[in-house]
Parts: C-alpha cells; sequence; structure tokens
C-alpha cells in the first residue's frame, strides 16, 4: 500500500462489497427502503474507484488490477472506462465546451429540469464519446483494457443472473444504473455556473465534514483540479492554502442547503437574457 491512510479506503470498500454481497443472496424484503442505502453505497465506491485512478491504493500492478475490477462489478463500469471519460477528457477540458459533460448544456429556465436533463443524458453522451475516443485512439492497448473489464463485469453479472435473477436486477443492476445518475449530478453541482476559464473559480467546492467523511475528501474539488496526482488525503490542505483565491460563493459548507437552493432556483442565464430581450423590444 502506498499510503497508510487507504486502510480506511479498503474497510470502506470490505463493508459496502460484503454488506451488499448479502443484501444479494438474502434479497430481503422493502426493497425499496434498502435502495437509497444501496445507492449511497454505490456512490462512496465511485469516490474510490476516482481516487484510485489519481493515486492507486497499491506499489503492486496485480493487486491494482484486482482492486479495479472489484470496483468495477460494484458499480457497474470499468476502470478504463472512467480513465477515458475523466482523466482524458475532463481533467483536460475542465467545464468547458469540449467536456462531454459540460454542465452548460441545458439551459433551461428551471434548475431543478436543467439537472434532471443533464443526469439522464450525460451518461449517454459519456458513452457514446468514450466509444468514439476509444475507436480512433492511437494506443490500442487502452481499448483492450476497457473491454477485458467490461467482460469481467458482464460475465460476473451473467452468472449473478442465472443464480439470483430478480435479485440481480434489484439489488445490483438497478442501484448502479441509478448511482450512474448520482455520479452525473455531483459532477453538475461541481460545476454548474462556474467559470471554467478562470484559474480558481472553474469548480464548486463542498467543505462539510460529514460530506467529505464519505466521499474521501472530493468535496474540494478546486484542490483536486489543481492538483490531480495529489492522494486524496491532501485535499483539504490544499484547499484551505488555495482558499482566499476562490470566490466565496463558490465553497459551500452545507451540500443539502446548497441542493434545496439549486432545486428551487431558476437559471441566472436564461433570467438575464430574457431581461435583455424585454429591454430591447421597450428600447425598440
Amino acid at each position: 500500500m502506498k499510503n497508510s491512510k487507504d486502510i480506511r479506503t479498503l474497510c470502506f470498500l470490505l463493508i459496502i462489497v460484503s454488506v451488499r454481497i448479502v443484501l444479494w443472496w438474502k434479497a430481503p424484503n422493502y426493497f425499496l427502503i434498502w435502495l437509497p442505502f444501496i445507492i449511497a453505497s454505490v456512490f462512496i465506491l465511485y469516490s474510490i474507484k476516482h481516487n484510485h485512478l489519481h493515486y492507486s491504493v497499491f506499489k503492486s500492478a496485480v493487486l491494482n488490477r484486482i482492486y479495479e475490477n472489484i470496483l468495477g462489478v460494484f458499480t457497474g463500469t470499468s476502470m478504463n472506462g472512467a480513465y477515458v471519460i475523466h482523466l482524458v477528457n475532463h481533467h483536460k477540458e475542465n467545464n468547458n465546451s469540449n467536456d462531454w459533460g459540460n454542465t452548460a448544456r441545458y439551459q433551461h429556465r428551471s434548475e431543478a429540469i436543467n439537472l434532471m436533463k443533464y443526469a439522464c443524458m450525460t451518461p449517454l453522451k459519456f458513452l457514446k464519446a468514450k466509444r468514439k475516443w476509444l475507436q480512433n485512439t492511437a494506443h490500442k492497448s487502452i481499448g483492450l483494457v476497457s473491454k477485458t473489464e467490461s467482460w469481467i463485469i458482464m460475465i460476473v453479472y451473467f452468472v449473478m443472473l442465472i443464480l439470483k435473477f430478480e435479485a440481480t436486477i434489484l439489488y445490483i443492476i438497478l442501484p448502479h444504473l441509478l448511482g450512474q445518475l448520482v455520479l452525473v449530478s455531483f459532477n453538475y453541482f461541481q460545476h454548474a455556473d462556474c467559470d471554467p476559464l478562470s484559474e480558481y473559480d472553474h469548480s464548486r467546492n463542498f467543505t462539510g465534514k460529514f460530506i467529505n467523511f464519505f466521499n474521501f475528501n472530493n468535496g474540494f474539488h478546486t484542490a483536486h483540479h489543481h492538483h490531480p496526482a495529489a492522494h486524496w488525503s491532501e485535499y483539504k490542505r490544499i484547499h484551505l492554502s488555495m482558499q482566499h483565491k476562490i470566490a466565496a460563493s463558490l465553497n459551500e459548507r452545507n451540500f443539502i442547503y446548497y441542493f434545496i437552493r439549486l432545486l428551487l432556483s431558476r437559471n441566472q442565464k436564461m433570467t438575464n437574457q430574457k431581461s435583455n430581450e424585454i429591454l430591447h423590444k421597450i428600447n425598440v
């Protein structure tokens, strides 16, 4: 292990995987009660997966491959797919017009509608763009690894479907699909209405202790973009060192409060555009 702080990462992984296997095998009643907790666990695994992508947990390449495939099975997406979408595209483009996950794509007056459109359509955009990139890349080994990881996920799911069809749909596949919506929504929260051309105001930060405990400091997003190779345990320290350079409005302590405000807010760009149109008509 490269960093002892990842003992916590492995403990989370072990607990989540163990609980999810038990839930799949036992398939308890009241599925809808369990579903939010399963989706939350998938999101935690996505945070773990993201951090491993930037700073691998193990020194051993073999252990890293095993770890990555476990994460792939319990999130429903390959590590190599995340590499292409996140490292190759997002960190290079950082929410500009070339970013496959650009948050300015939908401009309805209601931010709640923008969020819903973004959450539902962006995973499809990712899938299409990733496939095109893999077809055109000169690094054919990346495509081979991506296919291998995807086949491992599909084979495991196929076996699980044979053993327990309904439980696999309800406790494995459905939470992974819904987890994708949560994942891309969080990207929206981190970049919507930020300035992709700004050195420090390109991302929104969620600085609360609770959210950063469970998503392994991924709330400190500006720090992460400035130091993508840093270990996740360093994000808070880096954030504090540059906090004075970031617009105060982009440092949110309470995620729930921000989320409620977002759902109730109007798209400022659309509001300004409408006001300009009215003023133009008056002047004419």
